[in-house]
């Protein structure tokens, strides 16, 4: 993937069980669920280390936090 594409990715540290069943390259964990938990590995809950919520809307480049994926 290119770097450009990662841009538009949320953050590395953005987590949910979603991404452990369908993979990181299914992409469907990166569109916000009302279902779905979130959690940022910084913090390992629901709030990121700049104390905002941990989502896939809001965990992207721009953010204090925000580390992009490899």
């Amino acid at each position: 993937m290119s770097e450009a594409a990662n841009d538009d990715r949320p953050c590395r540290h953005l987590k949910t069980k979603m991404l452990y069943v369908a993979g990181r390259d299914d992409g469907a964990w990166e569109r916000p669920s009302s279902t779905a938990q979130y959690w940022c590995l910084h913090t390992m809950g629901p709030i990121g280390a700049d104390d905002e919520q941990a989502r896939p809307d809001r965990c992207r480049k721009g953010r204090e936090c925000f580390e992009p994926l490899d």
